[in-house]
């Protein structure tokens, strides 16, 4: 596994075997063929020997006694790579790939200092989100505080709830140019750190090999 321009490389090997019966019913010996079918990508692993190979088969020779059977398990390796970005890379696929053998540790002290810099990217992000929140519940108490305004009539108490609500709204007016200009300096502040995650990545330089 190795980094580069911002990904991490993750060398992968599949296998796959496949097995197939022959059963021989005639009172002599026999050698039979078997052919099998080659995919692209896919190699024989090691030990494998076919009688020949064309384009597009592997073709193995097999002894069968007379009126006995016999079986032929062919083993083959895809080798792939896999790309992960290492600025959006997850808990889940950190321990797939600890789980191949890289060292968990080895791994999270290349990355830390992105870690670092995606776990402060999510505070403020989070700040950002809550205040969000924040000015969508008073956009709301707004339009119903004004439906009650509506609502006023010209007695003396319902004029004094009119003070309150304009009081209440005069506030609220307050804390939404607070919220806007704190959003504004939040979102400035986040698209600075993911400017300096992605080259943090972009310049990570490491390799790291499994250990069996």
């Amino acid at each position: 596994m190795r980094s580069q321009e911002g990904f991490l490389l993750v060398d992968r090997q599949e296998r796959r075997e496949q097995t197939y019966q022959i059963r021989n019913e005639d009172v002599s010996a026999r050698a039979v063929i078997i052919e099998h079918p080659i995919e692209s990508g896919w190699t024989l692993v090691e030990g494998q020997r076919p009688e020949e190979t064309s384009a597009d088969a592997h073709r193995f020779r097999v002894a069968v006694n007379a009126r006995a059977e016999a079986s032929l398990t062919v083993r083959e390796s895809l080798a792939g790579e896999t790309r992960l970005s290492i600025t959006e890379i997850t808990d889940d696929e950190l321990l797939a790939i600890a789980g191949s053998g890289v060292s968990a540790d080895a791994l999270r002290r290349e990355l830390e200092p992105v870690l670092a810099k995606r776990r402060e990217l999510s505070v403020l992000e989070g700040r950002l989100f809550a205040l969000g929140r924040e000015q969508t519940q008073i956009a709301e108490d707004q339009a119903g505080v004004r439906e009650n305004i509506k609502a006023l009539g010209g007695s003396a108490e319902e004029r004094l709830l009119l003070q309150r609500y304009t009081r209440q709204l005069d506030a609220d007016e307050t804390r939404l140019d607070a919220i806007r200009q704190d959003s504004a300096k939040l979102s400035a502040d986040i698209e600075r750190i993911r400017g300096e995650l992605t080259r943090l990545a972009a310049a990570m330089a490491f390799e790291l090999t499994a250990v069996r």
